[in-house]
């Protein structure tokens, strides 16, 4: 750098230096992780850092087995607990305490999603839910559920929905947070159809010249019977 006045000059030398980093921020603090299947648990990098600079040249390092975290501040879960994860560069330091909760739900899977019925008759839905760690559980009876239009189909607290009217109604069972639909399609009630002909009296014994009356009973598929003495053969 050279200074000039009334014709005589002086100079010096300034040298320029890399940023000196004074702090380490990390973000967020305390954050939760729920327990996620190893085999696909990569997460977004939940820690940063700030400094006078574009890159963080230091170390990270987590104080239990519960947490990994790699050279790039990526934080993966590994088991329930909790662990401290601190970055550092010489004698400069930050940390943060992360917790591994445990798996957390992350949808919902209505079971069939799709059926056919008919009026007065009923099918019954199950909710069946997925977690970050690959497991599967039934949470049928923890749902509030919901059939549209109620003038076609009705479904209580535990799923079973039931044919009101023909057409197509929506199902849907939430937790508040997610949600899982299907639908109903509900046909006009077949006839019963006859599976059998009881004749009574079974056996009878009668007088030569007298008479015994029969009479044949038919039984259906809805459980209902008729005289069909005159219309059989």
């Amino acid at each position: 750098m050279t200074a000039t006045a009334a014709g005589i000059s002086g100079s010096a030398t300034v040298t320029v230096t890399a940023p000196a980093l004074v702090s380490i921020a990390l973000s967020p603090q305390s954050p939760t992780m729920p327990l996620e299947r190893l085999s696909n648990s990569r997460r977004p990098n939940i820690f940063r850092w700030q400094r006078a600079g574009s890159h963080f040249h230091g170390t990270w390092t987590s104080s239990s087995s519960s947490v990994t975290v790699s050279s790039a501040g990526l934080a993966t879960a590994v088991s329930l607990g909790n662990s401290l994860i601190q970055a550092s560069s010489g004698s400069i330091s930050a940390s943060t305490n992360v917790t591994v909760s445990a798996p957390a739900l992350v949808s919902l899977a209505l079971s069939p999603s799709t059926a056919t019925i008919s009026v007065r008759t009923s099918q019954q839905f199950q909710v069946i839910g997925t977690y970050t760690d690959g497991s599967i559980n039934n949470l049928t009876n923890l749902m509030s559920w919901f059939a549209v239009p109620s003038e076609t189909a009705s479904v209580n607290a535990a799923g079973l929905a039931t044919g009101v009217g023909q057409g197509t109604a929506t199902i849907t069972a939430s937790n508040g947070t997610l949600f899982a639909v299907g639908s109903i399609t509900v046909q006009a009630q077949a006839a019963p159809s006859l599976v059998a002909v009881v004749v009574t009296p079974s056996q009878a014994s009668i007088p030569i010249g007298s008479g015994q009356q029969f009479i044949a009973t038919g039984n259906y598929s809805d459980g209902s019977t008729q005289d069909l003495t005159s219309s059989v053969t």
